[in-house]
């Protein structure tokens, strides 16, 4: 049974090894295109760059979602003027923030309190069903968000705070 067990961890690993953990998720021809990254140790999703992250058909076609079910965290960098179409639909997000405000999102005395979340100053468009079905329970809008598409926060039982 122990042979067996080794034989299971070892494919496990294998099989995420080759899985990728960083892409493109904007215009590939923009000069500073939209990318992600997934830290497997962290759970954490950056998505860094300048302008819009590219809209998804529908949830299961984000280049990230093979990690979606460990995704806990997601960050956004400054220059991400748009969240896509489904981009973290059914993800159990807990905390999404501004790049600037990585080095804030674990709390120095270890609690369980939430973590505030907030979406960077420069985001100007949130696609629809984007952050549906999270477990954010508080968010922060930016001053600069001129749009949000429909259902883009649908199903967010856990949401209790939401400031603009």
């Amino acid at each position: 049974m122990t042979c067996l067990s080794a034989i299971l961890v070892v494919s496990t690993s294998f099989a995420a090894a080759g899985t990728p953990t960083k892409g493109n998720c904007g215009d590939a021809d923009a000069p500073e295109a939209v990318k992600w990254e997934f830290d497997i140790n962290t759970g954490t999703l950056t998505i860094t760059g300048t302008g819009a992250m590219l809209d998804f058909d529908q949830a299961g076609y984000q280049p990230w979602y093979v990690w979606g079910d460990d995704i806990t965290t997601v960050i956004i960098g400054e220059g991400v003027t748009r969240i896509g179409n489904y981009a973290f639909q059914d993800f159990p997000l807990t905390s999404i923030q501004a790049q600037k405000a990585e080095a804030a999102q674990t709390r120095a005395d270890g609690g369980s309190e939430p973590i505030a979340s907030a979406l960077p100053e420069g985001l100007t468009s949130i696609g629809k069903y984007a952050l549906s079905n999270t477990q954010l329970n508080n968010l922060t809008l930016p001053s600069t968000l001129q749009r949000i598409d429909k259902f883009a926060l649908f199903s967010n039982t856990q949401l209790t705070t939401l400031t603009f």
